[in-house]
């Protein structure tokens, strides 16, 4: 196994181990592995760049609003359900 191939591996498991050692997502592991660790051919990118972009995949794009309270439990100045 060459040099490169090794490190790809190795990121690959460090990703798996980082989202909770799911099942079936190697693919993806190993694509994202290789997207580092070859880079995108800007080495400019800095790390805390590359790890918002790991990151991505792990957080929903959205949260639901909370049921237990009208409007999701969010309130702030000027809002009726703020006014007592």
């Amino acid at each position: 196994m060459d040099e490169l191939t090794q490190k790809i591996r190795e990121r690959a498991f460090q990703l798996w181990e980082e989202a909770g050692r799911p099942e079936g997502q190697e693919d993806e592991h190993w694509a994202q592995a290789e997207r580092d660790i070859r880079g995108s051919g800007d080495e400019s990118e800095s790390e805390e760049s590359r790890l918002d972009k790991s990151l991505e995949e792990t957080f929903p794009s959205s949260d639901p609003l909370s049921e237990s309270q009208p409007g999701g439990g969010i309130t702030g100045p000027g809002d009726e359900s703020s006014k007592t």
